[in-house]
C-alpha cells in the first residue's frame, strides 16, 4: 500500500529553495515578498504575497492565517523563511508544522532565530 503524498504550504521569501525530489502536492505558497511569485506561476499554484511592511505582526500573522484557512493542508514548511513567528501563530498550527533547514552551513544567526521560534 503507497503513503499519499502530504498536502503542504510552503512560507517563503526571496530565495527559490532547489529539491531533487518532493513526495508532496504544494497547494499553495505564501510569501512576505514578491520576489518568487512569476515562477510559482509557471506551476499553477497559488502565490499570496502578504507583505509585512507597515503592518504589525499580529496583523500580519492574521492575514497568514485567513489565507491558511483556505486550504486542507498536512504541513507548513519554512523554506528559508527567517520571519520570527509568535507563539500564538505557531500555536494555531503546531501539529502541521515542520521547520526546514536548508543549508548544513547554517550560520549561529540563523541558528538561534530557530532556536527562539523552538522555544
Amino acid at each position: 500500500m503507497s503513503q499519499r503524498s502530504q498536502n503542504i504550504v510552503p512560507f517563503a521569501t526571496k530565495e527559490s529553495h532547489e529539491a531533487d525530489e518532493l513526495d508532496a502536492n504544494i497547494l499553495a505558497v505564501i510569501s512576505n515578498h514578491n520576489t518568487l511569485k512569476s515562477l510559482v506561476d509557471r506551476f499553477d499554484i497559488p502565490f499570496f504575497h502578504i507583505d509585512a511592511k507597515e503592518i504589525s505582526r499580529v496583523e500580519h500573522e492574521k492575514r497568514i492565517l485567513e489565507v491558511l484557512e483556505e486550504f486542507s493542508f498536512d504541513y507548513i514548511v519554512l523554506a528559508k523563511y527567517m520571519r520570527i513567528l509568535t507563539s500564538d501563530f505557531v500555536s494555531n498550527i503546531v501539529e502541521r508544522f515542520n521547520i526546514h533547514i536548508i543549508s548544513t552551513s547554517i550560520s549561529l544567526g540563523a541558528k538561534s532565530h530557530i532556536t527562539r521560534a523552538y522555544n
